[in-house]
């Protein structure tokens, strides 16, 4: 199997640990102030409001590397032509390698990450809802990435150099 590809998909698999790493430490300093309601959103604290944007930013950036990287990076290794297909083929193809449980899943959380990318300052009520619904899919996303890791520890890193594995923190 291509070094090439090993080496892109480890690349991937460690840069989306980061971020769940990151993402899953902000939730857990925000999980008692949430659900929010509007008074709560009004007088968060810099500190909560620093770690609700870090869960914002880490999610974003979770969502995004699934998507742009990770999925492609694991199709390739496993030699798929994703050459000039649709994002939503390569979902189809995930989900029918049970890699991916639910396409429709995937696309909700994308529908999500774009809501988050409009902070609208002045609809206090709109951007409570909007983090409620981030913090309610902070486990699913993490349970999609998961999903992706265990797949790979049962059908791709036996294919992988163990000795190329160990120089990424996964």
């Amino acid at each position: 199997m291509s070094d090439y590809r090993a080496l892109k998909l480890l690349e991937a698999f460690a840069e989306c640990t980061r971020h769940s790493r990151r993402m899953l430490g902000a939730y857990k300093k925000v999980s008692l102030i949430f659900p929010l309601d509007v008074n709560k959103y009004r007088i968060l604290t810099d500190d909560e409001i620093e770690h609700i944007d870090q869960m914002v930013y880490r999610f974003s950036k979770l969502q995004d590397s699934i998507g742009e990287r990770l999925f492609k990076s694991v199709l390739m290794f496993l030699e798929e032509d994703i050459k000039n297909k649709p994002f939503l083929d390569v979902l189809n193809r995930l989900e029918q390698l049970a890699i991916l449980p639910s396409k429709d899943e995937w696309l909700r959380l994308r529908k999500l990450r774009n809501e988050l990318s409009h902070e609208y300052s002045n609809e206090d009520e709109e951007n409570a809802a909007v983090l409620n619904m981030l913090f309610d899919e902070i486990k699913t996303i993490n349970g999609l990435f998961l999903g992706v890791r265990n797949y790979f520890d049962l059908h791709i890193s036996k294919k992988i150099d163990d000795k190329l594995i160990l120089q990424f923190d996964l």
